[in-house]
């Protein structure tokens, strides 16, 4: 049988350094359990390649830019339009993973830019995203991508499927780098075409659950877990895919989902992460709006803080007098 191919689009510092760990951690899953996958490095700088140089084949630095300084607005007309010209590059595959940060300048235009690309074409495509929190400016951006997603979704009728992570909150960077490939991982896994039971057309209806549910399309969060899984008391699982070590171990939950599909892995071709219990791929309904009030929250909470500050004063008096160039004397 052939191989899934998966694509992952690193966008971005942040998207660029996930991106190199994956393509470091490659001996873990080079078997048939796992699909091959293509890597590709995208940023509006060279200064996040690291080893990596702008002419290396599976780079992509855009022209006419030298960084964003988190500011998204700077780089976005050169990003949109050289959006085409990127998937000429770099073409889809059966699977597309986008990496980027929601709150830099660069990785948080670059990502939707491709991901809205690939919507229209009717690829399958899947988001990380990380949420930083270190200044108001990166929670304005991160507030702004989240808008971009749910618009992204509306205007091209399909969901936008993300694993969504934030730094400092779920853990560390580094931690919070090793998840995503851990998870990137687990997915090339799903797209392997390998596993019984499972094919292409089950994975696309599991992707686009808008089509065998009576969930409209929307920016929704998909959630990757080992083991059991239980009933959210506060979130609605709308879609669930499965992959499970053998016919004779497979449990079903305890509850009603709208929609799942299941597959049966190969232990003998599988890492440490495959090994006897099943692996639940979960999109749920509910957690993205959750975590858009919580980031809501914490501007309105500067907002105040910034009002309730006095207005500063100035150390210069009335009748200090500058020279031309402000010098004092």
């Amino acid at each position: 049988m052939t191989k899934g191919i998966m694509n992952i689009y690193g966008c971005g510092g942040t998207g660029i350094n996930i991106a190199r760990h994956i393509a470091n951690r490659s001996q873990e899953f080079n078997s048939d359990a796992f699909a091959d996958r293509e890597i590709y490095f995208l940023d509006t700088s060279a200064s996040n390649l690291g080893g990596l140089t702008a002419k290396d084949p599976n780079v992509y630095i855009y022209e006419d830019a030298d960084g964003a300084g988190k500011n998204r607005r700077h780089v976005a007309n050169v990003i949109m339009e050289n959006v085409n010209p990127v998937l000429l590059k770099f073409k889809p595959a059966e699977i597309n993973i986008v990496i980027a940060s929601n709150s830099g300048g660069s990785g948080s235009v670059i990502a939707p830019s491709l991901i809205s690309e690939l919507l229209s074409r009717g690829e399958n495509v899947i988001f990380f995203g990380v949420n930083s929190y270190e200044d108001r400016k990166a929670l304005e951006n991160v507030i702004a991508s989240m808008k971009t997603y749910e618009s992204i979704s509306k205007l091209r009728e399909k969901p936008v499927v993300a694993c969504m992570f934030e730094n400092g909150v779920d853990s560390s960077e580094n931690a919070v780098n090793k998840r995503i490939s851990d998870n990137v991982i687990m997915l090339s896994a799903l797209f392997s075409r390998n596993n019984e039971g499972l094919d292409t057309q089950d994975l696309r209806n599991w992707l686009n659950y808008d089509k065998v549910t009576h969930f409209a399309p929307s920016f929704s969060q998909l959630v990757i877990q080992i083991g059991d899984v239980n009933k959210s008391p506060e979130h609605h699982l709308i879609a669930s895919a499965v992959l499970s070590p053998s016919r004779d171990n497979h449990k079903s939950y305890g509850f009603m989902v709208d929609y799942q599909t299941v597959g049966y892995f190969d232990q003998k071709k599988t890492n440490d992460q495959l090994n006897n219990e099943p692996v639940n791929y979960l999109i749920y309904d509910g957690t993205i709006e959750a975590m858009f009030k919580k980031q809501q929250k914490m501007l309105q909470d500067m907002d105040e803080e910034a009002r309730a500050r006095t207005s500063k004063r100035s150390i210069l008096s009335s009748g200090d007098k500058a020279e031309s160039n402000g010098l004092m004397f």
